[in-house]
């Protein structure tokens, strides 16, 4: 430690002297205190350095301090961040999945709507069904009025001219399980009800359609063709004469084939549901009966339609006759009664087999059509063999639904020709002509 002495302090040399404070103190301090001894001296330089250093050390501790207070800060800053982008995560699913939701929601309403609007449809009539089609129901029928006036030779059969009920039908049809179809149909004419149609067809193996029931046997061009389509009332009259005798509807099963151009089909029937069955009748009457179609031209506005059919049956009777057939037919037209073609009831028929052709076509307006056919009956011992052959023709005809644009309407023009030939033991030949406007 200095002590302090008496002994005098040096002058200041000429540095010192241009610095007055420093002089000033340096002769202030000097009488109270003088080191006894000569210490090494700081300069400025040193002293800032020094500083600096105790500076930069504070503030590192400081620093250091700090980070160590604040890492606790940053993690939870990370995890809060972490959550947030889990929230964030978890609203964009559940967003995802309400829009999902809505979607589903907006189509199931659509489906619903048109599901709905297929429920009950009107076409010529209310159709009705299930949400998913699998079921339908629908009603039909058809009412006809004619009236007849007749030109019959002298001193034959008196045909009475006059309005007529032709027919009233009344049915229904449908769908059950998709692939199941039924039709149930009875008619109303001459103060009689015939069941005409009771049905059900399986179509699960395409394009096959297998039927069982009482429905057509297959036979003609005209028996086939729906009576709505028809170009007269009445079908032909040697598809009546033969069809009523041998074919027309009965009960029994079929299968049928269309694809493309071609249609077959064929089928085992016995007899119509409206004959009398009791002790005193024969047993009823069977057959196989088939049909084959051709068209090579089929677009819009133009056919060539081909075809032929054939049937075989037995047992054949009339009333309580056994083995026997009638061959009969009214003269285009039901006003009257009277017969224009029949054979009376011929006995000793073992069976009968028949084959036809027909054909037609359709060129714009105009529709011409034709066909001809065999029906021959095999007799029991030395009674000839009969054969009955019949040909029709219809021209012109309209080949497509009318759309008329004044009240006038549509008008049509039809015109068809019949002959029938029996060599039988009650032979004849018959013609007729039948001629429509509408």
């Amino acid at each position: 430690m200095a002590a302090c002495s008496t002994r005098s302090t040096p002058k200041p040399n000429a540095e010192h002297t241009r610095n007055p404070h420093e002089t000033r103190w340096a002769a202030d301090v000097a009488p109270f205190c003088t080191p006894s001894r000569q210490e090494p001296t700081m300069s400025v330089y040193n002293r800032s350095l020094i500083l600096t250093l105790l500076a930069g050390t504070a503030f590192a501790q400081i620093q250091g301090a700090h980070a160590q207070e604040s890492a606790p800060d940053v993690g939870a800053l990370l995890q809060r961040l972490e959550q947030l982008e889990q929230r964030v995560q978890s609203l964009e699913t559940e967003n995802k999945d309400l829009k999902e939701q809505a979607e589903f929601t907006t189509e199931r309403l659509e489906n619903t709507e048109n599901l709905a609007g297929k429920s009950v449809q009107f076409n010529l009539g209310p159709v009705f069904s299930d949400p998913l089609g699998n079921f339908t129901f629908k009603t039909r029928g058809v009412l006809e009025v004619e009236n007849s006036v007749y030109s019959e030779r002298a001193g034959g059969y008196d045909y009475n001219n006059g309005f007529g009920l032709r027919r009233a039908r009344f049915g229904f049809e449908g769908t059950f399980y998709r692939d199941f179809g039924y039709r149930l149909e009875t008619e109303f004419s001459g103060n009689q009800v015939n069941l005409y149609d009771a049905y059900i067809t399986y179509t699960g193996v395409k394009p096959f359609t297998f039927t069982v029931g009482q429905h057509k046997a297959f036979f003609s061009l005209d028996q086939m063709t729906s009576l709505s389509a028809l170009i007269f009332q009445e079908r032909a009259m040697f598809t009546n004469a033969f069809g009523g005798g041998a074919a027309g509807r009965r009960i029994g099963v079929s299968a049928s084939y269309a694809k493309g151009e071609w249609t077959a089909a064929v089928g085992f029937f016995g007899e119509n549901e409206g004959i009398a069955r009791s002790n005193a009748s024969p047993d009823e009457g069977y057959g196989v009966h088939s049909r084959v179609t051709w068209e090579p031209i089929n677009d819009a506005g133009r056919l060539v339609h081909l075809g032929a059919s054939g049937f075989w049956r037995t047992n054949q009777r009339v009333g309580d006759t056994p083995n026997s057939l009638r061959i009969s037919d009214r003269p285009n037209s039901r006003v009257d009664g009277g017969n224009i073609i029949d054979s009376g009831t011929v006995t000793g028929v073992e069976d009968v087999y028949y084959w036809g052709a027909e054909a037609a076509g359709i060129y714009g307006p105009l529709l011409i059509q034709g066909e001809y056919g065999k029906l021959y009956l095999n007799r029991t011992g030395a009674l000839p063999r009969s054969t009955i052959t019949a040909t029709t023709s219809s021209v012109p005809g309209p080949s497509r639904a009318s759309r008329p644009a004044t009240a006038t309407g549509c008008w049509t023009a039809s015109a068809r020709p019949a002959t029938s030939t029996s060599a039988t033991a009650a032979s004849g030949h018959c013609s007729s002509a039948f001629a429509t406007t509408a």
